[in-house]
């Protein structure tokens, strides 16, 4: 489901690298908007429903995070310098001097910890978009989503039903206020707060996983529902639970898969080197640029970069964990004695400041008389 949904992002964006932001935005805006429009928020609402299942099987926080970033920066970081030092030199219009001694080439570092840049010095700049990896733009929500289902679990929000239901119905209040008070111009795609209102419903279904029923009657109201909202920017928030409900359906509907894909979590390499080498193939054949072509030649180059980033990379940095374990159970001894400390120090004040006099245990030493 989320190569599916990976390769359809792909096929979207072949769009805009041979048409222009203009081109795309005549596709979005059309009578096809709803299915472009739905893209996002379903892979967000998948990771939801997928992350969520990681974090009750991690037995700390410290666990759960850890796992994320593993999952996220290794990949990242090489695909930064890749874009950076491979990309960039071939197609930069600059010398190779200039290119590397211009400040916006080591500005684009700050991608490996999530400040997203998305110019490299005279790269792609006769294409009809100039940035190099438009899609790292929903990265920061994805690190909001994290940061947001970490909060709840602290707070226990996450383990209570009805108080997650509660979470979910206020961002999803809050999302539509900031909408509506924060017009921009109608790209005909959501907005990046939708997606962390997708993520969360996305883990709201799996905590009712048991409760909710996996129904086609269900998949095909969320399905006319969610795409009759993604027709209004103004309410298309409200789209993100019709949207989660349908991606989970058909995600449980569990097809055969081939060898290939089973093989790895290709999603986020797809994910990562989808826009830049679509960019690439922009530029390397500006007589070809329609969007057939481009999917076409783009395709099969993008899932053999992301078949290298699972096996030569992700795979290899999730091989951490065991180190990870040991670094999470030292943090469970540290906290459960930090823990214990602070109680018996908040037991010792509360015992001495506020409890009356008549319940406080005499001191042996004091008040005896004296034979």
């Amino acid at each position: 489901m989320r190569v599916a949904l990976a390769f359809a992002i792909v096929a979207w964006h072949t769009v805009i690298v041979s048409y222009g932001i203009d081109g795309q935005r005549s596709l979005a805006l059309g009578p096809t908007r709803p299915i472009w429009a739905a893209l996002l928020p379903m892979f967000f609402a998948l990771s939801g429903f997928l992350v969520s299942g990681s974090l009750e099987r991690s037995r700390t926080l410290f666990g759960f995070i850890g796992l994320r970033l593993l999952r996220l920066l290794p990949a990242l970081a090489v695909e930064s310098l890749v874009a950076m030092v491979v990309l960039g030199s071939i197609f930069t219009s600059y010398t190779l001097a200039q290119y590397l001694t211009d400040g916006n080439f080591w500005a684009y570092t700050s991608n490996i910890f999530g400040i997203i840049r998305y110019y490299l010095p005279g790269v792609f700049l006769e294409n009809p978009t100039t940035q190099v990896n438009a899609q790292l733009w929903t990265l920061p929500y994805e690190l909001y989503c994290y940061i947001a289902i970490s909060l709840l679990f602290v707070f226990r929000f996450y383990q209570s039903t009805t108080l997650l239901i509660t979470a979910c119905i206020a961002v999803q209040i809050a999302v539509i206020i900031l909408i509506y008070t924060r017009v921009q111009v109608d790209e005909g795609t959501v907005r990046g707060p939708v997606l962390v209102l997708s993520f969360l419903y996305g883990s709201l279904l799996y905590r009712l996983r048991h409760i909710i029923a996996w129904s086609f009657n269900l998949f095909a109201l969320s399905t006319a529902v969610g795409s009759l909202l993604l027709y209004f920017p103004i309410i298309n928030a409200l789209a993100a639970l019709p949207l989660a409900y349908l991606t989970v359906y058909l995600g449980l509907m569990n097809p055969p898969k081939s060898p290939i894909v089973s093989s790895g979590d290709y999603s986020y390499g797809i994910f990562l080197y989808g826009f830049p080498i679509q960019q690439a193939v922009s530029a390397a054949f500006p007589e070809f640029r329609h969007w057939w072509f481009n999917l076409i030649v783009s395709a099969p180059i993008v899932f053999l970069v992301a078949y290298a980033s699972w096996h030569m990379i992700e795979k290899r940095a999730l091989l951490l964990r065991e180190r990870l374990k040991k670094l999470e159970l030292r943090y469970s001894v540290l906290r459960d004695g930090l823990f214990s400390v602070c109680d018996q120090a908040l037991a010792t004040g509360l015992k001495s400041r506020w409890a009356p006099k008549r319940l406080q245990s005499p001191d042996p030493s004091q008040g005896r008389e004296n034979p």
